[in-house]
């Protein structure tokens, strides 16, 4: 009954047109102070620590890295490099919008960004060539999904922060599916643009793949940086998004010059904005978890002081455990791969293991890792 009553209050303020990050926020107060006995002080510290993670800092990083490359012409040469190469067989264009899409993903790990950047150039180009309007319109939307498929994904950071899930390990684990999606939806534009007899393009020499290429290198270098960085263990994904933004920016200011310095606050400006709403929309879901908490087993801290030794972390009788918004633990914390299925299918343990309990003032402890509590 609580989730009906969540659902349709957000579902009624959106549409009213309000914007999801507010229409969320006044759901998320409106049912915690009117339906439930949550203290106030347990959901203002909820709204603050729903955000302080050292992670998270991956996605203004990684905004900012999508919109450099949006702005600075990267787009634009990787359409270029993808037509050189497919650009020949039955439905050319669509064909190198979907390498397009797939490649820019890896870069932004924004299907928007996808969506905006490819499709503003080739939508046009396609039917100008003779595509059905809908056609192109369907390859560009469904493309545009790799974005939080393929990683870097900012998708895949907000469910790592919100679960504690190993973000190196939802990277790999994004791999294999993102290439089997690229390489179902070029099979699908294929088949029907060959049933059709939709245009092709004239087969690139060599000469000029290689040009294509040279043009695109800087673009598809960060690719390599970003990716092998992270799993040669030469930094983290959050170092990783910092290290694309700064990249971006060099190569589309630096490099290949579409951007001045004039624009570059204008980048930040729409940068910030994006990254504002999206992190708003976290923190008033995080709110739903003071409320998830109230089920938690109330055992758990009682547990977690005999993992620290005697008296470590104890709580006073009657006073409420910080972190918990009633005196248990919420949900995610609790989760733990003896207790389901893993929450990383595919991938492997390249972090902590995914779905670990940790203990609320991690940080408190010298950062060291608080192990699951041992059964009896």
């Amino acid at each position: 009954m609580n989730g009906l009553i969540i659902f349709g209050l957000l579902v009624v303020l959106m549409l009213t047109g309000m914007p999801i990050s507010i229409a969320l926020g006044l759901t998320v107060m409106t049912f915690i102070f009117g339906f439930t006995q949550v203290p106030l002080e347990s959901v203002a510290l909820k709204l603050f620590t729903g955000i302080e993670k050292f992670e998270i800092m991956a996605i203004p990083f990684f905004i900012l890295a999508g919109n450099f490359l949006t702005h600075g012409g990267v787009a634009k040469r990787m359409i270029n490099f993808a037509s050189s190469l497919v650009g020949h067989w039955h439905g050319g264009l669509g064909l190198a919008s979907v390498l397009a899409c797939a490649l820019f993903a890896a870069l932004s790990g924004s299907s928007p960004a996808c969506v905006v950047a490819i499709g503003s150039i080739m939508l046009p180009a396609m039917v100008k060539a003779g595509f059905p309007p809908r056609f192109g319109a369907g390859i560009i939307t469904t493309s545009g999904a790799l974005g939080i498929l393929i990683p870097p994904s900012i998708a895949m950071v907000m469910y790592s922060v919100s679960t504690n899930t190993s973000l190196s390990g939802l990277f790999l684990a994004g791999v294999e599916p993102g290439i089997a999606l690229a390489t179902m939806l070029g099979t699908t534009t294929w088949w029907r643009a060959r049933k059709n007899d939709y245009p092709r393009m004239a087969r690139a020499t060599w000469g000029q793949r290689w040009v294509a290429l040279r043009d695109s290198f800087w673009g598809l270098l960060l690719i390599v940086v970003v990716m092998g960085g992270i799993y040669s263990g030469l930094f983290t994904p959050t170092e990783a998004a910092a290290m694309a933004a700064v990249y971006a920016f060099i190569v589309a200011v630096f490099v290949y010059k579409d951007i001045s310095l004039k624009d570059v606050p204008k980048v930040l400006l729409s940068s910030a904005n994006m990254s504002a709403m999206l992190l708003y929309i976290i923190t008033n879901s995080g709110a739903v978890l003071v409320r998830a908490g109230q089920r938690a087993d109330p055992a758990v801290p009682g547990r977690l002081a005999g993992e620290h030794g005697p008296g470590a972390d104890r709580l006073p009788a009657g006073r409420e455990h910080p972190a918990a918004g009633g005196g248990q633990l919420h949900g995610a914390e609790l989760d733990h791969p003896d207790h389901g299925a893993d929450p990383v299918p595919g991938g492997h343990e390249t972090g902590h293991r995914p779905g670990a309990l940790r203990h609320p003032h991690h940080r408190e402890h010298g950062g060291r890792h608080v192990p699951p509590p041992r059964s009896a």
